[in-house]
C-alpha cells in the first residue's frame, strides 16, 4: 500500500510565497513603473484579487474533486477525450512556463556577474539541483521552502528596511494624477504573477488538514500584497522617476547602501536571496510538469519521468526570448492574458460545467 503524502497548509504558503515572489521582486517594479508611474505601489491591490479568485476557483473545485488534482478531475468533467486534450495542453504550458522561469534566472545570473559562463551551463546546474528535491517528492519540497523561508523573507524585508534611510515621501506625489486607471492597468501586469496562486491546486490534495486550504491560500495572497507594494514604494521613494527606467530596480536600490565603511555592497546578498526562491518556484513548477505528465499518462511512479522532463524544460528556455528586453517585452503585452487563461478561465469553465452537471443530475434524481 502507497503512503499517502501529506503536508501542512502552513508548508504550503511557505512555498507559495517564494514562487509567486522570487522573480517578481526583481521585474515588478520595472513593468509597473512603466505603466503606473508613482502609483505602481497600488498596482497590487487590483492584482491581487486575479489571486483571490485563482485560490477560490482551486479550492471550489478540490471540495468537488478532493483527492484529485486539476489535470485529473478535467477528465472526469469534460470526459476523457477532451480530458486528455485539456491535461496535454496544460502540460506543454508548465513547460513553456518553467522555460520561462529558467530563462529569466540564466539571462539575470549571467548578465550580473557570471558572463563568461554559457547560459545552458547556469540552467542545467539549477535544474539538476531541483530534479534531486522533485525526486525527493512533495514533502521533501514542502520541507524545503518551510526551511528556506525565513533565508528569503528576513534579509528581503531587511534590506528594504535599510533603505527607508534614503527615501523622500514626495516622490510617490501626486497620487492618481491622471486617475486610477494607470495603477489598474499596472495591476493587470501583475496579475501573472498572482495568477500563479492557482498552483495551489496540486498542493490541495496533499493536505493534513483540509478545511485550512483556503485560508492559507488567502493569507498567502494577502502577504504577497503587502510585499509587492511595499517594494513598489521603497523603489519609488529612493528612485523617484528613474525607477521607469532602471533594468532592476530593487538592485539599483540596495546598490545605494552604504552606513560607514563596513557596510556596503549588500547587492550579494539580495542576489542570494533572489537565487534562493528562484530556486523553490523552478523546483514547485518542475514538480507540477512532473506529476502533470504522470497524470496525463496515468503513470504511478512519476519518477521515470524527471530527468527527461528536465531536459525538455531546459530545451523550452532556450527557445524563449533571447534578451531581458524581449522577456520584458512579453511580460508586458502577452503573458497576463496567457496565464489568466490558464489559471482562471479554463479552471472556471471546468468548474461551472460541474456545477452545472450536478444541478442536473440533483434535478434528475
Amino acid at each position: 500500500m502507497t503512503k499517502k503524502i501529506q503536508i501542512s497548509a502552513l508548508q504550503t504558503g511557505f512555498v507559495l510565497y517564494p514562487t509567486v515572489l522570487a522573480t517578481g521582486i526583481i521585474n515588478m517594479p520595472l513593468l509597473t513603473g512603466q505603466v503606473a508611474k508613482q502609483d505602481s505601489w497600488i498596482s497590487p491591490l487590483w492584482a491581487s484579487l486575479a489571486g483571490f479568485i485563482a485560490i477560490i476557483i482551486a479550492y471550489q473545485l478540490y471540495k468537488s474533486f478532493p483527492e484529485k488534482t486539476f489535470i485529473q478531475y478535467s477528465e472526469i468533467v469534460v470526459g476523457k477525450f477532451l480530458g486528455k486534450i485539456i491535461g496535454f495542453v496544460y502540460l506543454l504550458f508548465f513547460l513553456h512556463f518553467n522555460g520561462i522561469v529558467i530563462k529569466e534566472y540564466a539571462n539575470f545570473v549571467w548578465g550580473t556577474f557570471l558572463n563568461e559562463t554559457p547560459m545552458i551551463i547556469i540552467s542545467v546546474i539549477i535544474m539538476v539541483f531541483s530534479a534531486y528535491a522533485v525526486h525527493g517528492g512533495l514533502e521533501v519540497i514542502a520541507r524545503l521552502g518551510q526551511f528556506f523561508f525565513p533565508f528569503f523573507c528576513i534579509p528581503l524585508f531587511l534590506f528594504l528596511f535599510i533603505m527607508l534611510i534614503y527615501m523622500n515621501p514626495k516622490n510617490i506625489l501626486p497620487i492618481m494624477e491622471n486617475g486610477v486607471m494607470p495603477s489598474m492597468k499596472g495591476g493587470v501586469v501583475l496579475t501573472s504573477w498572482f495568477c500563479e496562486l492557482f498552483l495551489i491546486s496540486f498542493f490541495l490534495p496533499h493536505l493534513k488538514n483540509n478545511s485550512k486550504g483556503l485560508k492559507w491560500g488567502v493569507y498567502t495572497g494577502i502577504a504577497i500584497t503587502v510585499t509587492l507594494m511595499f517594494v513598489n514604494l521603497v523603489v519609488i521613494f529612493v528612485l523617484g522617476r528613474f525607477s521607469y527606467y532602471a533594468l532592476t530596480p530593487l538592485l539599483t536600490v540596495v546598490r545605494y547602501v552604504s552606513i560607514g565603511e563596513f557596510f556596503e555592497h549588500i547587492e550579494a546578498g539580495l542576489l542570494a536571496v533572489w537565487i534562493l526562491g528562484t530556486f523553490v518556484k523552478i523546483t514547485t513548477l518542475y514538480y507540477v510538469v512532473t506529476k502533470t505528465a504522470a497524470q496525463w499518462l496515468n503513470l504511478s511512479d512519476e519518477k521515470l519521468l524527471i530527468f527527461p522532463l528536465g531536459f525538455l524544460q531546459v530545451l523550452f528556455s532556450m527557445w524563449i526570448a533571447k534578451s531581458f528586453q524581449q522577456l520584458s517585452s512579453f511580460f508586458l503585452s502577452i503573458l497576463p492574458s496567457y496565464f489568466i487563461t490558464f489559471f482562471i478561465v479554463i479552471p472556471l469553465i471546468i468548474l461551472l460545467i460541474n456545477v452545472i452537471k450536478n444541478k442536473i443530475v440533483k434535478a434528475g434524481s
